[in-house]
């Protein structure tokens, strides 16, 4: 009895340690209250705070345009709300257990052309308003126990994308402080290339930043910990020296016995522990929840799950919330879910741009499969991208990628819908289209690219990605598979009932899309348009 008192205490001792040493190494902050806005603008804003009259106090997420006029002039694409520019300000004093650390910024969503300053000091621009953007903050803060001072110019103007996609910082906001020595955020990659139900070997990318004033020698030891938090594999550790200011990345692999595998009736996740390790003290420690499993799109069988025929029963969603626009609730997107998986939902394409972080937590969590997407429009046609796209595409699409890529329920990368390069008898959408696979290939390899292909396409487009995706063109892809049986096919878009003919999408033709599909072992699955109401795309006096 008194050993296993004594064992109980050790392990209660080193259970504590651990937490200790967790806290102690890596913070992430909320950054989401007492926050001030201002519909108006000025240069003045970066330096000075609102005086009275001018701002009203906010917490994160906001959109402000939700709360403005309808007007009929501006459309029925952006839900007939205005463009503006706003400012945000916030006044705060970093903890006593920040001090000599590392202090970076992180948005989950700024939309859109987003200017950041600390302290008056310009940190950067993104136009881009579906990204998470990140910040060091650490060379422009001021000494401990005085207050910094944020702002933030977002700025609408100029074009907005179909459809309703809000206005402000409409995600959360967190400060990340950690050691000098740290995994970057995101900096972890892991993948599981091999997978039976005997073994699966897990292996593990790690991006380490040095941003001391020397030369540190680091341990970096992964371990995984199932649903119950119990360790039940882990590597050797890793042994190497980071000159100052450097990054580098550490490849490491874990084999886990008897795993269970992830599916959208079994969504069993586990955690990988990442310690960081100089001098023999931890100085972080990065958690990154993942799946084990595997997901490939074949010509012949469609979409295969851990080796097996899974139909896709998608839904096509926004970002938006309805009336309540694009500052979701966590419990919104929760219900949502919860409904659409009461209906037998177990897809879910996000039309058109990448969502947010705590949306993908719910996938992984309650078991859906998901369809990242970066782009509606690329630069051809009426799209407020195309003064972005050249300069802007690969810190994007790069973004999506760097952020998404641990999420099991990620399994098809869409680089773009309705693009209307698909309609030219030119080579530059087939070029633009191969240029940006090519960069996801490179940058994430373990899961196939697709695009969203409409009405009329030139077919040699269709042809470049991995998988394409018709949209309403039910009868086109059972034509074009006899011609090119070695394509992968989804309808990434279909009406709840009717088809359409070839040639003819509107034509309403009263067959069941999915009797369709469903006759058909080729075809991946259908994703209705749209799963849940949204704002945009509709006619004056109706909103969405």
């Amino acid at each position: 009895m008194k050993k296993q008192i004594t064992l109980l205490f050790a392990l209660l001792f080193s259970f504590a340690a651990n937490l200790l040493a967790q806290k102690e190494a890596r913070q992430q902050l909320n950054f989401d209250f007492d926050w001030t806005f201002s519909l108006t603008d000025s240069e003045r804003y970066i330096t000075q705070p609102f005086v009275k009259g001018e701002c009203v106090e906010v917490q994160l997420p906001h959109d402000w345009n939700i709360r403005q006029e309808f007007d009929k002039k501006w459309g029925g694409a952006v839900a007939y709300l205005p463009e503006g520019i706003g400012w945000y300000q916030k006044s705060f004093s970093l903890p006593a257990s920040s001090r000599g650390k590392q202090v970076r910024i992180v948005f989950d969503g700024i939309f859109m052309q987003s200017d950041v300053y600390i302290n008056g000091h310009h940190l950067g621009h993104r136009p881009y308003g579906f990204c998470s953007i990140v910040y060091d903050l650490t060379p422009y803060l001021k000494p401990q126990g005085e207050e910094n001072f944020m702002a933030v110019r977002v700025n609408t103007t100029g074009g907005r994308p179909r459809w309703y996609a809000g206005a402000g910082i409409y995600r959360h906001a967190w400060l990340e402080v950690t050691n000098g020595v740290h995994v970057e955020t995101y900096g972890t990659y892991v993948t599981t290339p091999k997978v039976s139900t005997a073994e699966a070997e897990v292996s593990v990318v790690t991006t380490l930043k040095n941003s001391t004033t020397k030369e540190q020698t680091i341990s970096l030891l992964q371990q995984v910990r199932d649903s119950k938090g119990q360790c039940i594999a882990k590597c050797k550790s890793e042994k190497l020296n980071l000159a100052a200011g450097g990054k580098t990345d550490v490849k490491q692999d874990i084999n886990i016995f008897q795993p269970q595998l992830w599916s959208p009736n079994s969504p069993v996740l586990y955690v990988l522990e990442t310690i960081v390790k100089v001098g023999g003290r931890t100085v972080d420690v990065y958690n990154t929840t993942f799946g084990v499993r595997t997901a490939k799109f074949d010509p012949n069988r469609g979409f295969l799950l851990n080796g097996e025929q899974v139909k896709l029963q998608g839904m096509c969603l926004h970002h938006d919330a309805g009336a309540m626009g694009v500052a979701v609730p966590f419990r919104s997107y929760e219900r949502r879910l919860e409904i659409l998986k009461e209906y037998g939902v177990n897809a879910l394409r996000m039309s058109h741009n990448q969502p947010s972080t705590e949306f993908l937590d719910l996938c992984d969590r309650m078991g859906f499969l998901v369809i990242d997407e970066a782009f509606d429009k690329w630069k051809s046609g009426n799209s407020y991208y195309t003064r972005f796209f050249d300069e802007w595409w690969q810190s994007d699409l790069g973004n999506m990628l760097l952020r998404d890529r641990n999420h099991p329920s990620v399994i098809l990368w869409s680089i773009g819908n309705e693009l209307i390069e698909a309609w030219s008898k030119s080579d530059e959408g087939v070029k633009r289209a191969a240029m940006l696979q090519d960069f996801v290939h490179k940058m994430e390899p373990t899961r196939q690219v697709m695009l969203a292909a409409q009405n009329n396409h030139q077919d040699k487009f269709s042809g470049v990605t991995d998988v394409i995706g018709y949209n309403y063109l039910e009868a086109r892809a059972i034509t074009d598979h006899k011609k090119h049986p070695e394509r992968c096919f989804l309808i990434s878009e279909e009406l709840p009932y009717y088809s359409g003919a070839e040639g003819n999408l509107r034509s309403y033709t009263p067959i069941n899309p999915w009797s369709v599909i469903a006759a058909h072992d080729f075809i991946a699955g259908g994703f209705i348009w749209p799963g849940v109401d949204y704002l945009g795309e509709a006619g004056w006096p109706s909103k969405g």
